[in-house]
């Protein structure tokens, strides 16, 4: 019996040097604090019914921290109310509205812009149309003039030539395809003048040429479908 307790106490000693040993270690290497024996020693002192009550206080305990903390947060910054919503969203609509009727205003402005830009477009393109219709009527009418001046003076120097001379110049617009110019000159020569002329032609040929000539005096300046003019083939000369 002495024996077994001796084995018992060497056994007891042997365990409780290595829980010391055991505790030692785990203080030393950070693992077991003060704090962590009070909570071991808490954990123990109450029955498993007895921490469940416990733990079910202290959540609800939380959960009433939080609500409370959502209350103070609800209280410092509300949310909006309906008729602050509703002001909110109208302000909203003001403002989308405006901005909608600026850019119809910017829009229309450009397109009156564009339409007077096109309107002086068009009026500077009719000026200068009429412009240049002016310079063509003015160079015409300048041609025109000095068409006639040259004419007139073409008939003044045929009519001072001698009957002979003046003769070959319409003979040689004839041959040179120019009829209608040579009976211009002699319908604007004066009758006498022109009578001359017409009377140095002596040949056979030359006086083929001038029946045609008188021909062609006498329907001077008529349509062609109208009447015979007689009176260009029997003017009288003039006398001077």
């Amino acid at each position: 019996m002495k024996t077994i307790w001796s084995i018992v106490s060497f056994l007891a000693v042997v365990h409780l040097l290595a829980l010391a040993t055991f505790a030692v270690w785990l203080w030393h290497s950070d693992r077991l604090d003060g704090a962590r024996v009070q909570q071991v020693r808490e954990l123990f002192s109450m029955t498993i019914p007895e921490g469940q009550v416990a733990a079910k206080r202290a959540q609800r305990q939380v959960e009433a921290e939080l609500a409370e903390h959502k209350e103070i947060a609800f209280r410092a910054d509300p949310p909006f109310s309906s008729a602050a919503a509703i002001e909110i969203g109208s302000q909203v609509t003001r403002h989308t509205n405006q901005e909608i009727r600026r850019l119809e205003d910017a829009k229309q402005r450009r397109l009156a812009q564009l339409a007077e830009s096109q309107r002086l477009f068009e009026e500077q393109e009719a000026d200068s149309k009429a412009r240049v219709e002016r310079w063509e009527e003015t160079a015409a009418a300048e041609m025109n003039r000095k068409t006639d001046e040259q004419f007139a003076k073409t008939v003044k120097l045929l009519e001072s030539l001698p009957p002979k001379q003046a003769k070959q110049t319409i003979v040689e617009l004839l041959n040179t395809g120019k009829a209608d110019q040579a009976v211009a000159y002699l319908n604007a020569m004066k009758p006498r003048s022109a009578a001359k002329v017409l009377g140095a032609f002596k040949t056979n040929a030359e006086n083929k040429l001038a029946t045609e000539l008188l021909e062609q005096l006498r329907t001077f300046g008529l349509p062609a479908d109208g009447p015979d003019d007689a009176g260009n083939a029997n003017a009288s000369p003039d006398t001077e």
